[in-house]
């Protein structure tokens, strides 16, 4: 008789243990969103600034190398032209498929350099697009949310849901002592560190997932309908390279399908072989990213 007396009080009180569920999300929720959008410095300001504001004629996208790698001072000077680096930590192809496509809703760059990875088509971003979250209202960053996981239509319905993984960078990020903690230069963050020497290891590969290449075909399909000029880099790391990677092989195959790309390809490049040009095996530091910039925009300018 107590249980079903316990059973009963449990059914009358759970409706309102919903309720403030439900209340305290939503409160939650719109307090971390407020927080979010208010910052003006750190990692997530620069992808609500890419998305919103920058205005420059060049962009450049890609995960931590691309932030790393491309010196704006070299840029502007040599290509005369107004610069922006939008890449970010750990964000890679299907991230920035979805900040360029809102972007182009806004404005339309003169011209895009994106940084691919060396294992850019062979791997799986499921799971890793938390950042493009806190831009689901934006429905062509909907579009790509889809690929984080089958039931994002559902965890979205919390408010709280797309600030999980970041409320401490939130926190830091609306503190005046973050603005010197990293100093950025137009998005570009340079590495100071040198690596200490140790020999260059064999890149290894997986095997290449058609959905990525599509996915990559479709952003240049698009970039090439609003007539932008593009680059596609795989820029320095400190790694050997077989020949014929296949990474390299499907990149030339999409190339060779759009108009107005160019292609650069910095793997096994003698003069990148040094490692007191990188932070670490992936990352040049600051010296070894101004010899890139230079590099890159001597290329481009030749090209051009």
């Amino acid at each position: 008789m107590d249980n079903n007396n316990d059973l009963k009080r449990f059914l009358n009180k759970f409706p309102l243990f919903v309720i403030i569920l439900i209340t305290l999300d939503f409160l939650i929720g719109g307090i971390f969103k407020y927080y979010y959008f208010k910052q003006r410095s750190g990692i997530l300001y620069r992808t609500t600034y890419t998305i919103d504001s920058t205005k420059a004629n060049l962009l450049v996208f890609g995960s931590s190398r691309a932030t790393h790698h491309y010196v704006p001072s070299i840029f502007e000077s040599k290509l005369h032209t107004t610069f922006y680096n939008a890449g970010r930590d750990g964000c890679n192809l299907i991230y920035y498929s979805a900040v360029i496509s809102a972007v182009l809703e806004r404005y339309t760059p003169k011209h895009i350099i994106i940084d691919l990875t060396p294992n850019e088509l062979d791997f799986s971003e499921e799971g890793r697009l938390s950042p493009l979250l806190p831009y689901y209202k934006n429905p062509v960053v909907y579009n790509y949310i889809k690929y984080n996981s089958k039931f994002e239509n559902w965890k979205l319905l919390s408010k709280m849901y797309p600030f999980n993984s970041i409320f401490t960078t939130i926190i830091i990020g609306n503190l005046a002592t973050n603005k010197s903690q990293i100093l950025e230069d137009k998005g570009y963050i340079k590495l100071e560190n040198t690596m200490p020497f140790h020999p260059i290891k064999t890149f290894k590969h997986d095997q290449i997932i058609d959905k990525r290449v599509k996915i990559l075909n479709e952003l240049l399909a698009k970039l090439n309908k609003k007539h932008i000029a593009v680059t596609l880099v795989v820029s320095p790391s400190y790694f050997l390279y077989r020949k014929n990677d296949p990474v390299i092989v499907a990149i030339q195959k999409l190339v060779a399908k759009h108009d107005n790309i160019n292609f650069f390809n910095y793997e096994n490049d003698p003069a990148f072989a040094k490692y007191q040009l990188y932070s670490d095996d992936d990352h040049l530091n600051e010296w070894g990213a101004q010899k890139f910039s230079q590099d890159l925009t001597t290329k481009l300018i030749n090209t051009n």
